[in-house]
């Protein structure tokens, strides 16, 4: 009786295991931190930064990010700002003038080029006064270029994720150990050559098919 009862609870424990490895598995990935901002004028602000992806792609690939969010306060008014994506751009510039925050993100998968309208550049500009709006290039401050970490799921990768808050210093260590100053300039890469055609060009051809 009692070697029936250890073998019940073995199996109950083993079953549970089981149950919380394969959950854990199986669920979409999702990674949440704090990360510090210069912005254009000097000043460092902190943000909170979520951001969700499928839990497997296609073969030999992560899964698609579904969504991504920034919060924070305008530095300047005190107001909670919040960006919400659900479409899987990346964001590169969230900066302030005044009462508006601007942001610019960069597009590479289907559903942002959808949702935005398979746009002729790697980018798609916002500004918020009191709601968020699309923009023109030529509407964003020339002031402002890249300030946020991106290709976040490629730093989890590289345990560069791992603090409680992610600091301009750790931030320029993960730049420098993978990426050039021009690749991390967002007015570098829409000025270089290479990017002239929009990643949505080949998508916005493949639906006229």
């Amino acid at each position: 009786m009692k070697i029936m009862s250890m073998l019940i609870r073995f199996f109950v424990i083993t079953g549970c295991v089981i149950f919380l490895l394969m959950s854990r598995l199986f669920t979409d990935s999702e990674i949440r931190w704090k990360e510090e901002v210069k912005l254009h004028d000097g000043r460092v602000i902190v943000v909170d930064r979520w951001a969700k992806r499928q839990w497997m792609g296609e073969l030999g690939h992560r899964g698609l990010p579904l969504w991504s969010e920034i919060k924070t306060k305008n530095p300047n008014t005190g107001a909670e700002i919040n960006w919400y994506e659900d479409a899987g751009s990346d964001a590169y510039v969230f900066d302030f003038i005044g009462d508006t925050a601007y942001l610019a993100v960069r597009i590479s998968f289907y559903q942002a080029c959808k949702k935005y309208d398979f746009p002729k550049r790697d980018f798609v500009f916002f500004k918020f006064d009191g709601i968020w709006k699309k923009i023109s290039i030529e509407e964003f401050p020339a002031t402002f270029d890249t300030n946020l970490l991106f290709n976040v799921w490629t730093a989890a990768s590289a345990n560069q994720m791992d603090d409680n808050l992610i600091t301009i210093e750790k931030k320029s260590d993960y730049i420098r150990s993978g990426w050039s100053l021009n690749q991390y300039s967002m007015r570098n890469v829409l000025e270089t050559p290479k990017f002239a055609r929009a990643a949505c060009d080949e998508f916005a051809e493949s639906t006229k098919q």
